[in-house]
This record gives C-alpha cells, structure tokens and sequence, in this order.
C-alpha cells in the first residue's frame, strides 16, 4: 500500500494513535445538563477509567466510527479557534447549526449563525490580531449527540497599539453537538470558568 497516496489510512492512523489514552470518555450515558458557573469536573475517575475499557472492548467497527466522530469533533474545537484568529467567518460558521443556543448571562439563548457571524465581524474589528487556543479536554458521544469541553486560551491585540489595552481570556468552552447530513454541527455553545484580565490590571515592575 502506498500510504502517501491514501489520505484515509492517515487519517485512520492519527486518529488510532491518539486514541491509546482517551482523555473523554466513548459513552457515559446521558449527556450533561446545563452548566453551572464555576463548573466542576464532568467526568469522574471511575468514570473514565470505565470509558477507557468500554473503548478497548468495543467491535473494531464501533472503534473506527467513534475515532472518526471524536476526530471531526476535535476539527471542529480547532476550527473555531481558528476561523475567529483569521477572520474566516463563512468557515467560522459552518460549525454551527442555523440557529443554535449561547450562553449569556447565565441563560441560553436561540442565536442565529448569520447574525452572530456580522457581530463577530464588527466585534473584532478593533483588534490588530489575536490568538484563541483550543484543546479538547472531554469528548462524550451519545449516538447522534456530543458533548465536548475545551480549554480556552483567548489573547486579543488592541488597535490602539497600546499592550495596556490588551486582553487576556482563559477558561473552558463548552461545547454541544448533533449530527446532521453534514456532519457534526454545534448546537449549544458556553463559557464556563472564564477569567477576564487586561494588561492595565497587571501588576508591571518597575
């Protein structure tokens, strides 16, 4: 076999190799409820060490179906980091479903993807660049349904060019899925843990 020539077998491959220690779990039963702010763990130590082996003692049928799934779910966490740093707001949004739920103020609300998208752009206008960080922490899959937890990284560069207006974002994304004809699409989408500072805040040396 020419492996450079068979995209599939690569894919298969990567995905196979970063499945040998699962930080999510492959099924856990139902899905989260709504977070709370701060949010705990989601996933127990039994619970995980449970996922592992359920993973391990599946069909090689349903393992190659969940790699595929838990790759393309983590596409889609790198992707939206992505899509925001280089303004691509048509790729940005074709992560979404048409309408999906966002967390604001402590309560979800149907949020339509085209309008989010020219918020996004003339939001972020006003900075120079700026650098969203992404890593899976937990994938759960349900069927046709995900939930996956994310850290967030987020650094914004004002254009004013001054670093005291420069702002720091860290905490975690919440993420929830559904499978659609096109794939895996996010339905529900939150922040949770998020610690805001701007450089004016920080203590500089002297």
């Amino acid at each position: 076999m020419n492996r450079q020539s068979s995209p599939s077998f690569s894919l298969f491959a990567s995905v196979l190799c970063a499945a040998l220690f699962l930080p999510g779990s492959f099924l856990l039963g139902e899905l989260p409820p709504a977070p709370k702010h701060p949010q705990p763990s989601r996933v127990t130590a039994d619970e995980w060490r449970s996922a592992r082996q359920e993973i391990r003692n599946a069909s090689l049928e349903e393992k190659i179906e969940y790699l595929l799934d838990r790759a393309e779910i983590e596409d889609i966490i790198t992707i939206y980091a992505y899509s925001v740093d280089t303004r691509n707001w048509p790729l940005h949004g074709e992560i979404f479903n048409d309408t999906f739920q966002q967390r604001r103020n402590d309560e979800y609300r149907d949020t339509d993807n085209q309008q989010r998208l020219k918020g996004l752009e003339k939001f972020f206008h006003r900075f120079t660049s700026t650098q969203h960080l992404g890593f899976p922490l937990l994938i759960q899959i349900d069927g046709d349904t995900a939930y996956a937890t994310a850290s967030l990284h987020a650094r914004h560069y004002d254009e004013s060019g001054d670093p005291m207006d420069n702002t720091l974002l860290f905490g975690q994304y919440e993420f929830w899925l559904e499978r659609s004809s096109n794939g895996w699409k996010v339905s529900k989408l939150a922040q949770v843990n998020r610690t805001r500072i701007n450089t004016s805040e920080a203590e500089i040396p002297e």
